[in-house]
């Protein structure tokens, strides 16, 4: 079958079906809207980068909400991520699958979730469409691309899933932008979209030995070298030119995190950089 008549009929048959059919069967209870939500849900079912990236949004619903409970989901891999983030009250794990995502709906139908946000606009493949749909949200938030109702619901971004999708200003291509604008619809106020890190002492503890080892007066900057998707992931040169860069405004002491299959990309950076590189690996001393 060809590749590309196979995506389509797994996407349409798999999942999209699946998914109207899951929102459609079983009544659920919807509450009306509240002006101060008192349990919020923000469904991240993404990579790091991503979950990264939504940091500005949930300090802008933290700051708009700051009694409510905010429950975020992200992948098993990732809920250590969050547990530092002072924006978040409980982190709830997302596993794969239809009958994993049932249950987190149940979870956040249980909890009493007033507003669930979806913080991306492309076809969503995690099944967070069908939890917004099932979790007895009334206001359910999207970001999405598509302008009309039909586009909409083939992106599994309106009815019955959705009740608020919101497009991004035109033009806004950074992420942390485009996931901000949806800052918009609770709060009027200038979002701050500066990054942050959460860091726990547990996870402080294990990057000690690393820091150790680093010279003294130099700032130590991590590089994560790896990608999702390879096409994602920068080249050699890239990374080498950041260094240098970065390094003629404050002497740094780079460390390359490297991961499984990234050694050969982390000794080509090292070749190419004016300063010495420190190797390391997840869980690994210096």
């Amino acid at each position: 079958m060809n590749s590309g008549l196979g995506a389509r009929i797994r996407f349409w048959g798999g999942y999209w079906l699946p998914s109207v059919l899951g929102s459609a069967l079983g009544f659920i209870r919807r509450r009306k809207p509240v002006a101060a939500p008192a349990v919020l849900g923000v469904l991240l079912p993404e990579h790091m980068g991503d979950v990264v990236m939504t940091g500005p949004l949930l300090r802008s619903l933290r700051r708009r909400y700051p009694h409510a409970r905010i429950m975020v989901a992200v992948p098993a891999r990732l809920v250590g991520l969050l547990r530092g983030c002072p924006h978040v009250s409980d982190v709830l794990e997302w596993l794969p699958g239809r009958v994993a995502a049932m249950d987190l709906a149940r979870r956040l139908r249980l909890a009493g979730c007033d507003l669930v946000v979806v913080p991306r606009s492309d076809p969503d493949r995690a099944w967070a469409p069908l939890v917004a749909a099932r979790c007895g949200a009334p206001e359910r938030v999207t970001l999405s691309a598509a302008v009309t109702v039909w586009a909409r619901l083939r992106r599994l971004q309106g009815w019955p899933f959705f009740n608020v999708p919101i497009l991004p200003p035109h033009g806004v291509r950074h992420e942390v932008m485009r996931r901000l604008s949806l800052s918009t619809y609770w709060s009027g106020d200038p979002a701050d979209s500066a990054l942050e890190s959460w860091a726990t002492s547990a996870d402080r503890d294990t990057v000690a030995p690393w820091i150790a080892g680093l010279p003294a007066g130099r700032l130590p900057v991590a590089f994560g070298l790896g990608a999702s998707q390879p096409f994602r992931c920068w080249p050699a040169e890239r990374f080498a030119a950041l260094i240098d860069q970065l390094d003629t405004l404050r002497p740094i002491a780079p460390v390359l995190v490297v991961g499984p299959g990234e050694k050969a990309l982390a000794l080509a950076v090292a070749g190419r950089v004016r300063t010495r590189i420190h190797l390391s690996s997840p869980g690994q001393p210096l």
